[in-house]
């Protein structure tokens, strides 16, 4: 008597066999889902999940395709529903905290430390010789001093780069009306032999709307 291997019959199946049967797991496992779907599921939330027994339980529930329907029927069954949103078109305001974006640039020397010298060799003896001359013969050699003094102030100067413009405190912002037709599906087979299959079509995901203004940058920015 040959012995028997669970592992031997593993073996035995193919990889677009393992795969067929994961895909069921694979489409309904993504992530976060809107309540209130189907018809039997609207103004119940999430307490609809655990009573769901028609076509939509392929969406609310899945293990609950195998059971009987409200009436203790056994049978397939399709379900499909619309809806229509229409969102009007508005006007808001919103806080704001953009105090504007700028930078300060500022290079102290201590007096001290200031070499006069060192500023000379920097613009060139020449230059400077050139310079004085000039306003020595016509000013004065005070005058050609005080400016090589008003020279060395430059470097105690700060500077302010302006990026954006600050806001007030209240900003608006708008949006347009919104219209848009969701039409969904469900459908489940009836139960053979322990098995039964199921499908649906609906929108996990929430409705994106186009917001303006500076206003609407914030709600962008927050609901992104």
């Amino acid at each position: 008597m040959k012995n028997f291997s669970p592992l031997y019959c593993l073996k035995k199946f193919k990889k677009r066999h393992l795969l067929a049967l994961s895909l069921p797991l694979l489409s309904y496992a993504n992530g976060f889902k809107i309540q209130e779907q189907s018809l039997n599921g609207t103004a119940l939330g999430s307490a609809y999940v655990a009573g769901a027994r028609g076509a939509d339980a392929s969406f609310y529930n899945p293990a609950n395709m195998g059971f009987t329907n409200d009436w203790g029927e056994n049978r397939s069954e399709f379900e499909m529903t619309t809806t229509v949103i229409n969102i009007p078109a508005f006007s808001f305001k919103v806080p704001t905290t953009n105090q504007g974006l700028y930078s300060v640039t500022s290079l102290e020397i201590d007096k001290s430390q200031q070499n006069i010298l060192g500023i000379i060799n920097t613009i060139g003896l020449g230059n400077i010789l050139k310079a004085l001359g000039n306003t020595a013969a016509t000013n004065g050699l005070q005058q050609a001093i005080s400016r090589i003094q008003g020279l060395m102030n430059l470097t105690n100067q700060k500077v302010v780069t302006l990026a954006s413009n600050p806001d007030t405190q209240i900003v608006n912002g708008w949006t347009g009306t919104t219209n848009f037709v969701l039409p969904k599906f469900f459908y489940k087979t009836r139960t053979h032999n322990g098995f039964t299959f199921g499908g649906s079509f609906t929108a996990p995901s929430g409705l994106g709307m186009k917001w303006n203004g500076k206003g609407g940058n914030f709600c962008m920015t927050f609901s992104s």
